[in-house]
């Protein structure tokens, strides 16, 4: 096979599985440098490498270097392959600010992300997905104003992390944080103060779901 075949070959894998060359190599414990000669042809993909990839991806061995037989062998492994239509919720901006009213408009619009990118990669549950826009600078630098944010609705419980929240009938994007008698609702952008909330009054906060991914920037 020339080198000009694997090229081809890799790229066909990444367009399946939804990877960027970066997201490829950090999953299978290789430099971006790799994929990149590869899908430049000037190197081969050897044993060692397809290895790698069918035992993190379930991409088969034999089909990664000759083309025979199916690229994924197993039912599971096919429905790793779709594709899941994510709505995009334009109304209920999640504020990294001073808040943004809450809308009860429901937007139609979609974005189709890869079930095994958000199951395996992602680690978030494909199941109760939407997405919303950032507002605001108060999680500069890891959130900009517009920037695509992807919610996983399952996951809701008071823990660290960076969350959508409600909070006297506003939306905030911001970081959560454990402590003894209440939660802190944080901004990264050190010109705005914490909101301390006691833990006798934690029925005034709703969490909406944890952001798992920033489309504009890279995961938090």
């Amino acid at each position: 096979m020339t080198p000009a075949y694997f090229a081809n070959r890799l790229k066909e894998i990444r367009e399946v599985l939804g990877l960027t060359q970066q997201e490829l190599a950090d999953s299978i414990n290789e430099k971006q440098t790799k994929i990149k000669d590869i899908e430049t042809s000037k190197q081969k993909i050897s044993p060692e490498f397809a290895f790698k990839v069918e035992k993190i991806h379930q991409v088969d061995f034999r089909w990664i270097l000759t083309g025979e037989g199916e690229m994924f062998s197993s039912k599971k492994d096919v429905e790793d392959q779709e594709k899941i239509k994510i709505i995009i919720d334009y109304e209920n901006t999640g504020s990294c600010g001073c808040g943004a009213f809450i809308y009860d408009i429901e937007c139609p619009d979609y974005i189709y992300l890869s079930r095994f990118w958000i199951k395996n990669i992602l680690r978030a549950s494909t199941q109760n997905l939407m997405i919303i826009f950032a507002n605001g600078d108060s999680m500069e630098d890891t959130i900009q104003d517009g920037d695509m944010l992807l919610v996983d609705k399952t996951q809701i419980d008071p823990r660290n992390g960076v969350f959508l929240i409600r909070l006297d009938n506003e939306l905030f994007v911001k970081r959560v944080q454990i402590l003894q008698n209440k939660i802190a609702l944080k901004s990264d952008n050190p010109l705005y103060d914490p909101i301390e909330i006691n833990k006798n009054n934690l029925d005034s906060v709703q969490i909406i779901g944890k952001i798992v991914w920033n489309g504009s920037k890279k995961n938090i």
